[in-house]
């Protein structure tokens, strides 16, 4: 099954833990450059695919759709929220890489919760 057609409202992670949250990626992620040195440039360091898809350029800001029951109460659904590290380049499950991607992952993950701007 796709984590697209999972209906937030009727979310229940399986398993014994049951701390897991449905989130969507909010923003294109990286918008720096990469600065590769002369002498790495070339093919001699890759298959021949260009760009390479760099996970950890993957975007950290995620909308929580929505979280199962041993979840704590700092986390809310609809809440915009940092998942950095392996959450991000390595979540239970991804459908895609970009802006709107589902993950599920774990509460541990989440670094913090993006204050509401007015």
């Amino acid at each position: 099954m796709n984590l697209r057609d999972i209906d937030p409202s009727k979310f229940t992670p399986m398993g014994h833990n049951r701390k897991a949250l449905l989130v969507e990626r909010v923003g294109s992620g990286y918008d720096g450059v990469l600065i590769i040195p002369e002498q790495h440039r070339g093919a001699s360091l890759s298959s021949g695919l260009e760009p390479p898809e760099l996970s950890h350029f993957l975007s950290k800001k995620c909308r929580i759709l929505a979280k199962g029951p041993a979840v704590t109460d700092e986390v809310k659904v609809g809440d915009v929220v940092c998942v950095p590290g392996a959450g991000n380049c390595y979540a239970d499950e991804e459908d895609g890489t970009g802006d709107g991607s589902r993950l599920l992952i774990r509460e541990g993950d989440i670094a913090f919760v993006y204050a509401e701007t007015a």
